[in-house]
């Protein structure tokens, strides 16, 4: 043979074999074989090329189709026409498989005994001994392929290099052994890598990297979070998506993931970049630990928790980035500390009693946030917001929503949904609630209360504008809260409370004691504003009726109130002020401007601007009373 510079072998019609044997040295004429398996009497086995015993650095075989094709071991070349399977028994270090340009799907299986085997339906099964150093799978320039990983040797100690090249390719990762290691590269175009197979993550012990590389530019997914007429969006490719499946997983894990690397535990790791787009789907049947510590910049991150009690935890999300995470079913927890980016949160609880707990501490949590409560009854509590987007949308049950700190930056927009939700604005403090914020109850149930605001802070001035009987503003030192779909309001603490009633309805109002000590209530009898609790002003309150010929009613107020209230505004029908039983001298006074002082020995002083067609003071049943009239404005008589 060593005087051979070329070597073409022809086979027949029957099934031929063509055996290279490597045992006594390198057989293959400098300028190579050729071998033509021409016709085959049977579909399998057919012609078959077995290349036996020896050892190269290389081994590359060429698939030009599924019958042609070439293979080079170190330089030494052979050429194939009309094969079916290839054989390789020789020990390669490194072993690659370089597909052509047709659109294939390429399968990779443990062929058992220390061997793999590579099928293609645009190439020759190829088998061979596995690799020390490195196999790598090269899919082709063009066409959009799909490589498959279905099983390898569990003892496969190599590394294993997936190149998709050109094309919107598609790898399918069920298994990498521990002792393995495997990159896929996905090279140009909008490839989509999936792991996990019908063991999930369990079957991928080995280290693991992902580069996206290359992507189109469209299609794109249009991201927003809205709040009172301004959004936050982003416009991101679709590109390049690895998506980790692990639903079939029936033990607890934690699942973590920062901008490069995704882990859970009792599995391998998986390290990233240049991708667009990342999905995890965790255990479907038990509870997970998910902790987000950091999403990768410019990616759309996508976690879908399963049917138990997740506990999901939120560090951070990357610059320019979109993370959605979806609990599922079940109770899930949700935390979300300290961020500083500008990407965009969605927090979806979907079914469940879900909490979902904001702990921004310093600055406050910046980016635009979607809450989504779900079916049933959830809460949420933010601490602190800075320059934040934020949107609550609490879906059907009863829902707590609570906004402690905000920013005169911020803008938040808060749904309830079906269900009697509980609105809580301010952490208690002063002047704690600046910015802009939208409150809407949306539906309620029969009976209960409805839906409910709560302002559990402190003002200077808190003026209350009634709209209708469940609408309005509420403007607490310059911030303004629009709602809609209210029933009850609990005000905050105040200095000076207004209440100014609808000016275009004929109101009916009372105001008396509220069953709280420290607390006076605002009823609608006429149902054409909302029932209010007011916290008593230290200072003053003013309550303005409106141009319907009003009825206003005062009842003995709590024991503790001291302010004087004022009764103005519009044309009143009538007002009435009702004293407690307690002995009392009532003094009726003209203060000038339409004005009338009423004091008392023991009640607050009433201001009635713009006196009604009557007022009717009733001083009480029991005690002995005094009534003195000084002068009165008109129209009363004098």
């Amino acid at each position: 043979m060593s005087q051979i510079e070329a070597l073409e072998i022809i086979g027949s019609d029957s099934d031929d074999t063509l055996t290279i044997d490597l045992s006594q040295g390198n057989p293959i004429p400098s300028q190579g074989l050729i071998f033509h398996g021409e016709g085959q009497e049977n579909l399998v086995p057919g012609d078959i090329l077995k290349i036996v015993n020896g050892t190269v650095e290389t081994a590359t075989f060429r698939f030009d189709n599924p019958n042609d094709g070439g293979i080079d071991l170190d330089g030494s070349k052979i050429e194939y026409r009309g094969l079916e399977p290839i054989s390789s028994t020789i020990s390669a270090t490194n072993v690659t498989l370089d597909y052509g340009t047709t659109t294939e799907t390429i399968t990779v299986t443990n062929a058992g005994g220390g061997q793999t085997s590579v099928a293609s339906t645009e190439g020759e099964l190829t088998t061979f001994n596995n690799p020390a150093g490195t196999l790598t799978i090269n899919a082709g320039g063009t066409g959009g392929d799909t490589v498959n990983v279905q099983s390898l040797d569990p003892s496969y100690m190599g590394a294993i290099v997936l190149n998709g090249q050109g094309g919107a390719d598609t790898f399918q990762i069920d298994t990498v052994p521990a002792g393995a290691s495997m990159t896929v590269n996905g090279g140009a175009a909008n490839d989509t890598i999936s792991v996990g197979g019908t063991n999930g993550w369990d079957s991928i012990l080995g280290a693991l990297t992902v580069h996206g590389d290359t992507n189109d530019p469209t299609p794109t997914s249009s991201n927003s979070i809205s709040a009172l007429g301004d959004a936050v969006s982003t416009d991101r490719p679709d590109g390049d998506h690895l998506h980790v499946l692990d639903e079939v997983s029936a033990t607890t894990r934690t699942y973590t993931t920062n901008g490069s690397t995704l882990s859970r535990t009792g599995a391998g790791s998986i390290n990233y970049d240049t991708l667009e787009r990342v999905t995890i789907d965790t255990s479907a049947t038990t509870g997970s630990d998910i902790d987000v510590t950091s999403t990768p910049s410019s990616c759309v991150m996508t976690l879908n928790a399963g049917m138990a009690n997740d506990d999901i935890d939120v560090t951070a999300i990357g610059s320019n980035s979109v993370a959605r995470i979806n609990g599922g079913a079940g109770e899930d927890a949700f935390d979300v500390v300290t961020t500083s980016s500008d990407g965009l949160l969605f927090l979806r609880g979907e079914s469940g009693e879900d909490t979902f707990k904001f702990l921004g501490t310093g600055s406050g949590l910046f980016n635009a946030i979607q809450v989504e409560g779900g079916s049933e009854d959830d809460v949420a509590s933010v601490d602190q917001l800075n320059s934040t987007i934020f949107r609550f949308l609490g879906g059907s049950g009863a829902d707590e929503i609570e906004l402690g700190q905000t920013t005169s930056s911020d803008l938040a927009e808060l749904h309830g949904g079906d269900g009697n939700d509980t609105f809580i604005l301010g952490n208690g403090g002063a002047n704690g609630l600046l910015g802009s914020f939208g409150v809407n109850g949306e539906g309620n149930d029969s009976g209960g209360i409805g839906d409910s605001l709560v302002l559990n802070d402190t003002f200077t001035t808190q003026t209350l504008n009634y709209t209708n009987a469940n609408d309005g503003n509420i403007v607490v030192d310059g911030p303004t809260i629009t709602y809609t779909g209210l029933e009850p309001i609990t005000a905050g603490d105040s200095a000076d409370t207004i209440l100014n009633l609808p000016t275009a309805l004929a109101n009916n109002a009372t105001l008396q004691d509220s069953a709280d000590a420290g607390q006076i209530e605002l009823i609608s009898n006429s149902g054409t504003f909302e029932d209010t609790i007011l916290p008593n002003p230290t200072n003053s309150l003013a309550v303005n009726l409106g141009n319907q010929s009003d009825v206003f009613t005062m009842n003995p107020l709590d024991a503790a109130y001291t302010v004087p209230l004022t009764i103005g505004g519009g044309a009143a029908s009538g007002i009435t002020l009702n004293y407690g039983a307690a002995a009392e001298s009532l003094a009726l006074t003209d203060s000038g401007g339409g004005i009338t002082n009423i004091d008392s020995t023991v009640a607050a002083t009433v201001i009635v601007d713009n006196a009604a067609d009557t007022l009717t003071l009733n001083a009480g049943e029991t005690g002995d009373d005094t009534l003195s009239i000084d002068s009165l404005p008109a129209p009363f008589p004098s």
